[in-house]
């Protein structure tokens, strides 16, 4: 009796077994957007390439984008930055269009739709969606070209004396966090965890960046600025921009030499440099100061 339960038991067991594997597997779906690919599949959507479009794609094109410029009252070039995938579904022939460009809203109207008159060309992080065939945050290129419109189309706009000045990209130190946050670039914020002289450094790579003039002041800065807490000499582009400190200090207080240092009061330091660390605000300038007139008494 007990041979005979062996038998039925383990017989059971074998054909569980063989019904599982012997079962034909189940077709994956292809997915319907790139935030639903795996990753070894969402790098083919950035080297997606357009499709060849014949007479008949391009009718059924122009036709579903003047069904969606009626249903959604579209009045000027600016407004179809708001269009999404559901609107572009919403009107007749719209998946057929989706499909045929990546499922894709932003990158069906980059491709079918004359850019605004004002920009010349289409701005693809102004989507709903990112046309992910087109832009990546992750791109060197497409991060400048991003900071070059935030630069011109917001930040000078806000101060009209940097228009002519040679230097425009001063007007930076007058940027925050919040302006990427506001127009668009919180993803490009967060790739540098918030800190802005970081971004700039890596984007403006020819141009001398002063830290002490971003507000906030980078986390960090100072004890970067005067050297490490190990005792160690400072590095040749810190010393370099440690000098450059010292030399807008005594440009904007009028201070010649190391002598008249001596009556800079903490108020006039806060108020020439607002993210001046006011604790052991002596102590840093000192070492500072230690840097540009290395052969000075102590």
């Amino acid at each position: 009796t007990i041979c005979q339960d062996n038998v039925g038991m383990y017989l059971k067991r074998s054909i569980r077994l063989f019904a599982k594997f012997s079962s034909p597997r189940r077709r994956i779906k292809s997915p319907t957007s790139p935030s639903r690919l795996p990753i070894s599949l969402a790098r083919k959507y950035s080297e997606w390439k357009a499709p060849a479009m014949g007479s008949k794609a391009l009718e059924t094109d122009q036709r579903v984008f003047a069904l969606l410029k009626d249903k959604f009252n579209i009045q000027n070039d600016e407004q179809w930055y708001n269009i999404t995938a559901d609107d572009l579904r919403s009107v007749e022939g719209g998946s057929a269009v989706l499909k045929r460009w990546n499922f894709s809203a932003s990158l069906a109207i980059m491709e079918s739709i004359p850019p605004p008159k004002s920009t010349h060309k289409w701005l693809p992080w102004l989507f709903n969606q990112l046309p992910r065939a087109r832009f990546s945050w992750s791109s060197i290129e497409h991060q400048k070209e991003y900071a070059d419109w935030l630069l011109h189309s917001v930040l000078i706009a806000r101060q009209p004396n940097q228009t002519h000045s040679n230097d425009v990209l001063r007007a930076w130190y007058e940027c925050s966090v919040s302006d990427l946050l506001q127009n668009r670039g919180t993803t490009l914020a967060y790739r540098y965890h918030l800190n802005l002289h970081k971004m700039l450094i890596q984007l403006y790579p020819n141009h001398l960046w002063d830290g002490w003039r971003f507000s906030p002041v980078p986390k960090h800065y100072w004890t970067y600025l005067k050297g490490d807490s190990s005792n160690l000499a400072p590095s040749e582009s810190q010393r370099l921009e440690a000098i450059r400190f010292i030399d807008y200090c005594e440009s904007e207080m009028k201070v010649n030499g190391l002598e008249e240092w001596n009556r800079v009061s903490f108020e006039q330091m806060k108020s020439c440099v607002p993210g001046f660390p006011a604790r052991q605000w002596s102590r840093t300038l000192r070492d500072l100061l230690k840097i540009k007139y290395p052969t000075s008494p102590n």
